[in-house]
């Protein structure tokens, strides 16, 4: 059997089981407690991660030691960086001093 048939045999054995789109108060009393329960496990995750960040739980440092020493980066890589950032200032500087010749298409 196809996904999509699935799909749809799933469909309409909910709307079969809790008789969906027959009574409009029975669909709004799903709906709400649908969402009901939906905010009530919202909120409950919301204050355990509230209540584990308080404690300093989120925060612990579990890892090994090795992996905090610091990673030392390469002058040489940090000084060509500026100088490509020096090369662009001044072929902007460039630029703005030098006269903009356009051409008129329409002629």
């Amino acid at each position: 059997m196809p996904k999509k048939e699935r799909i749809l045999d799933f469909i309409r054995d909910v709307r079969a089981r809790y008789r969906l789109g027959v009574d409009p108060n029975k669909d709004w009393q799903i709906l709400l407690s649908f969402f009901l329960l939906l905010t009530l496990v919202v909120v409950t995750s919301g204050v355990y991660r509230f209540i584990r960040v308080q404690n300093g739980s989120v925060f612990s440092d579990s890892a090994p030691a090795a992996a905090a020493t610091l990673e030392v980066f390469d002058n040489k890589t940090l000084e060509h960086a500026l100088d490509l950032f020096e090369i662009k200032k001044k072929n902007f500087a460039d630029r703005l001093r030098s006269e903009t010749t356009l051409i008129d298409p329409s002629r």
